[in-house]
């Protein structure tokens, strides 16, 4: 009896020490991702050996043999795969955009020509009217350019066909004049040589004779001299100086007339932006504005009159309502296991009793821009095309724009597998274990994990039929729990630390405490999480994470959410950096 009484106590101590805070072991994932996996939750009310009866609910579950489907599951938006978009193409002053006048209502079915969005002209206005003094202006220029043109090349022709012709001809006049005059010098001096010799002529008249020769020979070799200067040299001189004259004034010609044309072009760069203002349908289709929400959740842009757009901005879609698609954004940790033509299964929010299907058509091969809140979780943006079914939906099953959508994955399927929900694992100093029911008492029974999917996991140690509980951190004072030695955690810590293949079942240890976590986000200490509870950056995986869909994360679904991070995540530790608490936000 006293000792029982030891034993029961030594129980209720350790079970009071469990209470505090359950540690939860690292989930060994082959690849992450949330899985939909059938196995049901057995609801048990029951007395054991005449004890008092268990509160009823889902607090047992009955080990199941059966299909394993691992699947990723993921958020997104339906979306048209081939839309037509009209944009702003009017060009934004500065920092500054185009305001929206007027824009047709969502949903409006519009034909080829038909009024989609009238932006403000105001603005080019005023440079329309500004643009068409400036070409005056240019016009002028040219006029006056083409003038001096003209008048270089008429200048040119006039010196080498009128005045050269003309200098040239005075100089062989002068030269004649010049020979002339010495040849009758001459013809004196020689008569006054004849008649001084006879002594008729003195010799001061015989001096003069001879002066004027020389005179006169000087006058010739003057005019022959400017007719060599103006042949060989003024004449190139000046020829070449009008032809610069010609070239500079055909340079600003053209000048002028290359500023004139793009003055025009400009004009008509402008009265194309007013035609750009208004937007006109071309082709058949029903109206969706292209808004668009900021990261925070908020609306960033809402086509609307008075909303500032930029260039090249989409305004308006035509989406093909026969080519639609979802668009999801999957956690950095899974998309290595992605690609393309993968099967996927689709359900819409908006359409609840419609299965639709699809595959993977493109897989983006860079993260989304984060957004402020997301504590550095990278995503990865999937397109998932609908397969439209011959003869098309039926007339309830219409998809539209903007729709919520949710995907799963088909990743990997195992046949005949052992599994348990995650809320039934629990560990004890690193050793992974269950409480099971037996028929007249509760065992501890120790296991190993393979795979698991958020909600269930692949198991060893078990057997099929038996009832492990799903809150195992409830039953601690009924069994006992073994001591691991400090050798056996040694020996844990270093198995844990081997490399392991995707089809090797093994036991993980270490990295972030979920129950440590658990506990200081724990606000009022009941052992769960309520989503006011999460910090912002874990409060849009909140569906997630609750793998069991009770709007609480107890400490066996945040363990899981955590492994499938960090294993999946391997890589990018390598890597540095990310690890598990960060994927999931908490910080």
């Amino acid at each position: 009896m006293h000792n029982q009484t030891n034993s029961a106590g030594r129980r209720q101590e350790r079970a009071g020490r469990r209470r505090g805070g359950v540690s939860i072991v690292w989930l060994v994932l082959g690849a992450g991702g949330m899985i939909v996996a059938t196995i049901g939750a057995v609801t048990v009310g029951w007395t054991l050996g005449g004890g008092e009866q268990e509160e009823a609910g889902p607090l047992f579950h009955k080990v199941a043999q059966g299909v394993f489907v691992y699947d990723i599951s993921s958020g997104g938006q339906v979306e048209s795969a081939n839309n037509i978009e009209f944009r702003c193409e009017v060009k934004s002053q500065g920092s500054g955009g185009t305001q929206i006048i007027e824009v047709v209502p969502e949903g409006t079915v519009v034909t080829p020509g038909d009024f989609l969005v009238k932006l403000d002209s105001s603005r080019i206005q005023t440079d329309l009217d500004k643009q068409r003094l400036t070409i005056n202006t240019a016009r002028a220029r040219v006029i006056q350019a083409q003038n001096n043109y003209d008048t270089a090349v008429i200048a040119l022709k006039e010196y080498t066909e009128g005045t050269y012709k003309q200098d040239e001809q005075t100089i062989l006049s002068s030269i004649f004049v010049a020979e002339e005059d010495l040849s009758r010098a001459q013809e004196y001096l020689r008569f006054s040589k004849r008649l001084a010799a006879k002594g008729y002529v003195t010799s001061q008249q015989l001096r003069a004779d001879e002066f004027a020769v020389e005179n006169a020979r000087n006058n010739l070799a003057t005019a022959k001299t400017q007719l060599t200067v103006l042949q060989q040299y003024t004449k190139e001189k000046n020829t070449k100086q009008f032809a610069a004259d010609i070239a500079s004034a055909k340079a600003i010609l053209e000048a002028e007339t290359n500023a004139d044309d793009l003055e025009k072009e400009k004009l008509k760069e402008i009265q194309s932006q007013i035609d750009k203002c208004t937007i006109r349908s071309t082709h058949a289709g029903k109206v969706v504005h292209a808004n668009r929400s900021s990261r925070r959740g908020g609306s960033e842009v809402v086509i609307e009159p008075g909303t500032v757009v930029r260039e090249h901005q989409v305004l308006i879609r035509l989406p093909d309502p026969k080519n639609m698609q979802v668009k999801a954004k999957v956690n950095e940790a899974h998309i290595r296991l992605i690609h393309e033509n993968m099967s996927v299964s689709i359900k819409i929010d908006a359409l609840p009793d419609a299965d639709f299907h699809g595959e993977i058509s493109r897989v983006n091969p860079y993260p989304e821009p984060g957004s402020w809140y997301g504590g550095g979780v990278k995503e990865f943006a999937v397109f998932v095309t609908i397969i439209r079914p011959e003869g098309g939906f039926q007339d309830d099953q219409e998809l539209k724009t903007g729709m919520t959508a949710q995907i799963s994955i088909h990743v990997d399927v195992q046949q005949d597998v052992l599994q348990i929900p995650v809320q039934a694992v629990n560990d004890n100093d690193g050793e992974l274990y269950c409480v099971v029911r037996g028929e007249s008492d509760w065992q501890y029974r120790k296991i190993t994990l393979g795979l698991t999917n958020s909600k269930t996991v692949i198991v060893q140690g078990l057997k099929v039929d038996e009832m492990v509980a799903m809150n195992p951190d409830r039953y601690l004072d009924k069994i006992d729990l073994p001591k691991i030695s400090a050798e056996d955690k040694k020996k844990f810590a270093t198995r844990s630390k081997r490399p392991r293949s995707k089809s090797k079942v093994a036991i993980r240890g270490g990295g972030p405490n979920s129950a440590e976590m658990l506990k200081r986000m724990d606000k009022n200490s009941d052992g769960r999480l309520s989503m006011d509870e999460l910090p912002a950056g874990m409060r849009s995986r909140f569906a997630e994470i609750d793998s069991n869909g009770d709007q609480m994360i107890d400490a066996g679904e945040l363990a899981a959410a955590m492994e499938n991070m960090k294993r999946s995540g391997g890589e990018g530790r390598r890597r540095g950096g990310n690890n598990a608490k960060q994927r999931l936000g908490a910080g």
